[in-house]
């Protein structure tokens, strides 16, 4: 099953009304004989390989920032649509409008974490797996690579190997005058 279609995007390569299309098959492990099936959205196989390695902002932060508010939106549905009626009494089921405080698109993708996190617990993400069809339509950075703590860490990772290169240099040339003739 296919749904959805392929939209235009703008000179950024943004989509401006591209729904990712979504597909679900069923596969059996013939190592262990399991029936998982697999459904196709790079918006839930970003989010589901990244909730457990950073933190649920990062994961929402890039989600929000490189989605279309309608590929989140059909994320969330194929989503509720893979887990059934698993999940369906929850609050975050139901659709989402903007308000003051923030978009339809930051709750949409606090609901599909959230989801994760039900499916989770109930073991459903051991039956389901989610893969990307276009492997342009995937964020280029990590989740973690927006947190500014890690930011900071690596800038100053990266000055302290600066200044040790620059010390390890003015070592070996310590004996060099300007004019770069070696004194006797």
């Amino acid at each position: 099953m296919r749904t959805g279609s392929t939209g235009s995007t703008t000179a950024d390569d943004q989509p401006t009304d591209t729904v990712t299309p979504t597909t679900s098959n069923a596969i059996t492990d013939t190592v262990f004989g399991n029936e998982v099936h697999v459904v196709c959205n790079e918006l839930l196989a970003y989010a589901q390989f990244y909730r457990d390695r950073s933190t649920f902002e990062n994961v929402k932060q890039v989600a929000v920032h490189f989605y279309a508010p309608n590929e989140i939106s059909a994320a969330k549905k194929e989503l509720i649509r893979v887990a059934g009626s698993s999940v369906a009494s929850l609050n975050f089921v139901s659709d989402r409008r903007s308000s003051v405080q923030r978009s339809a698109s930051e709750a949409e993708v606090d609901d599909i974490l959230h989801l994760f996190e039900a499916m989770d617990n109930i073991g459903l993400l051991q039956k389901v797996k989610f893969a990307a069809l276009s492997l342009d339509r995937l964020p280029k950075y990590a989740s973690e690579d927006t947190n500014m703590c890690t930011v900071v860490d690596r800038q100053t990772r990266t000055e302290a190997t600066v200044e040790d290169l620059s010390t390890r240099v003015e070592s070996l040339c310590g004996d060099v005058t300007r004019d770069g003739c070696r004194q006797p």
